[in-house]
């Protein structure tokens, strides 16, 4: 199934490319050259394996694809080579499926790399390109556009947080569909470095909510730049507290089936998300002081395998010297779409709780754990050139304290 699933996106690629502009002059004998190839796996998978590659050249001019499956591994990643191939310009695409280790557990990832700007030129010894594979997941585009998660001033009392919100974002030109994307909360804090006996965040992120967008795959249709709204609690709360927002026309909603006398509000017209898991009891809140990482993913496999063989007992010494632990799900980074650190302006920043390949940097609505200033804001993703800014580093891609754009 994995590698029809691979050939078959190869072939849209093959089709895509396949649109260009061909000479009507007579065919002319044309000078051909070899090339090689160098792949390398993505920077979120170690000592991985790579299997039913394939990779496809498109001459430009001719539309003439050339292809080969005869890839050798290699001391630094793997190898390929076509010769016989006309000079001239090319569109380049490969695809495959990445076999890997994370947390101790095997793991696979189907896998591409594309360059549209390739050259072959006439040369006894022969041309280079050098591929980078990612991660494909089949749902590339999406990104985390927004979080609200500092909640709303109230008179007279502590802020109103049941109108938080996040808002993911078709960042394509294409369209593409939400279904069974998963919306995490990480285990740990970035205000709260702590030093575990088994650091697992250069393979994984650690995982202490996870909810999922249902459908069976194109029930959640989201157009090239529109949003999906998806509430804490989807109801107009301006009921509740002038200042907030009317969240009851969500696309989404979380919804917890609470164990304790507090009870979660469901609203009969917007759809919830599949809960996977939750720490609480009760309901889930977004950590309003803003010092979690939230990530979108795609889990390969069912809810019932992933929560039988991705429990993560994390445990670290407390500053007392007793061992503690805590309970999350371990999701491997080759499966995030998008991730987001938030953290306190005034924190050191030195210990985060993902990998910097996910998120080098961080964003804020609190200068510290006193500040009040930022109640009211959310962390907005920067426009550029008419696209959400995309660079894996928050603190380039948001405005912090920015005016939520529900208002």
């Amino acid at each position: 199934m994995t590698k029809k699933i691979l050939m078959s996106t190869l072939l849209l690629l093959v089709m895509c490319f396949s649109f260009v502009s061909c000479s009507d002059d007579k065919d002319q004998p044309t000078a051909t050259s070899s090339v090689v190839i160098n792949l390398e796996m993505p920077m979120t998978i170690q000592d991985g394996t790579l299997t039913d590659a394939q990779i496809v050249f498109i001459n430009k001019k001719s539309a003439q694809p050339y292809t080969t499956q005869q890839i050798e591994k290699t001391a630094n990643g793997y190898t390929a080579k076509i010769e016989n191939i006309p000079v001239g310009s090319y569109s380049v695409f490969a695809v495959g499926t990445a076999h890997f280790t994370a947390d101790g557990k095997q793991t696979v990832a189907n896998v591409k790399a594309t360059n549209e700007n390739v050259e072959i030129a006439e040369s006894q010894t022969g041309n280079t390109v050098k591929l980078l594979f990612d991660v494909f997941t089949g749902k590339e585009g999406f990104v985390i556009s927004e979080i609200f998660f500092r909640g709303s001033p109230r008179d007279g009392g502590s802020p109103y947080n049941r109108d938080q919100y996040f808002k993911i974002t078709n960042n394509s030109n294409e369209l593409l569909y939400a279904d069974s994307i998963v919306i995490m909360e990480s285990a740990f804090r970035n205000d709260n470095p702590q030093k575990y006996l088994k650091d697992l965040r250069d393979e994984g992120f650690a995982a202490e909510a996870i909810y999922m967008i249902p459908g069976s795959g194109k029930d959640v249709p989201v157009k090239p730049g529109e949003s999906l709204l998806i509430a804490l609690n989807a109801k107009d709360h301006k009921t509740v507290s002038g200042s907030s927002y009317d969240l009851s026309k969500a696309d989404f909603e979380f919804y917890d089936e609470s164990k304790v006398t507090i009870k979660d509000e469901d609203n009969p017209s917007v759809k919830n998300l599949d809960k996977w898991y939750c720490y609480t009891q009760s309901f889930f809140i977004l950590n309003m002081h803003g010092n979690n990482a939230y990530a979108i993913a795609k889990i390969r496999g069912t809810k019932d395998d992933f929560l039988k063989n991705n429990a993560y007992d994390a445990q670290y010494y407390a500053v007392n010297g007793k061992l503690m632990t805590t309970n999350a799900y371990f999701v491997p980074n080759a499966w995030i779409i998008d991730a987001v650190n938030l953290s306190y302006k005034d924190n050191d920043h030195q210990w985060r709780v993902m990998s910097i390949i996910l998120d080098k940097g961080y964003t804020y609505c609190s200068d510290n754990k006193n500040d009040k200033s930022g109640i009211g804001t959310a962390v907005v993703r920067k426009m550029v050139n008419g696209k959400y800014a995309d660079t894996n580093n928050s603190t380039e891609d948001f405005t912090p304290k920015a005016t939520p754009t529900v208002k």
